[in-house]
């Protein structure tokens, strides 16, 4: 009953620490970011050692979310500072384009269509599909006419790729995730082209402490000159 008084409080002190340092003109305070597995795992180790480089008296606090719907409440209700998501945001928040994000027809090593370009749709609904729990592969399949033959679900991308390396199955993953992947996969052109919209989102951008802002000015041009590699 008393948690959410707990973190609003949690919230209000947070932002007054750093209302406080940017009052006194410091590049220094603590940011809360909340991100989601890909961006964690490919961008976010970059960026805080660069950033880190330049402003060393700004510390963060990285929170990954299981849900895009739960890092936009985590921004909304003040528990984080900024976070990464998918675009366009469901709430009301202040958001960034960063990177177009294709996602691509992940299959094992070895699969006997693992040439083929693109992947052909009917493989699409004949072969075993292992969906991300919360993503959008299963409409974006069904949107191409066909209905995929659904076996796994599974809430992390990591899991999916290690399940597709292992032959359980193929799925539709973005292209950021796959780029680095730890498992041996194979990645093919969809039939029909899709692709999410990853950006960086605050609640009120009028309303920043001064580290927050540099961190997202930062993360912007940081992707821009980065995201594609």
């Amino acid at each position: 009953a008393l948690l959410p008084q707990i973190e609003r409080l949690c919230a209000d002190h947070h932002a007054l620490m750093q209302s406080a340092a940017s009052l006194k003109g410091l590049d220094a305070g603590l940011v809360k970011v909340a991100t989601f597995t890909s961006v964690s795992v490919h961008w976010l180790p970059s960026i805080l050692q660069s950033f880190g480089q330049r402003y060393p008296n700004i510390e963060f606090e990285v929170v990954t979310g299981d849900f895009y719907d739960q890092i936009e409440e985590w921004i909304l209700r003040g528990t984080v500072d900024c976070g990464f998501l998918r675009l366009p945001s469901v709430k009301r928040l202040q958001t960034y384009a960063l990177h177009r994000d294709e996602l691509q027809v992940i299959v094992p090593c070895g699969h006997p269509l693992a040439d083929s370009d693109p992947f052909p749709l009917e493989a699409l609904a004949s072969e075993p599909f292992i969906r991300l729990e919360e993503g959008e592969d299963y409409e974006i399949v069904a949107a191409m006419g066909i209905r995929p033959h659904v076996k796994y679900t599974a809430r992390e991308d990591r899991t999916i790729l290690s399940m597709v390396s292992k032959g359980l199955g193929i799925s539709l993953l973005p292209e950021l995730m796959v780029r680095h992947s730890p498992y041996p996969v194979t990645a093919c052109r969809p039939p029909m082209t899709f692709h999410r919209t990853i950006g960086i989102g605050v609640k009120d951008e009028k309303a920043l402490s001064n580290s927050t802002r540099l961190f997202v000015d930062y993360v912007r041009t940081w992707v821009a000159e980065n995201g594609d590699q």
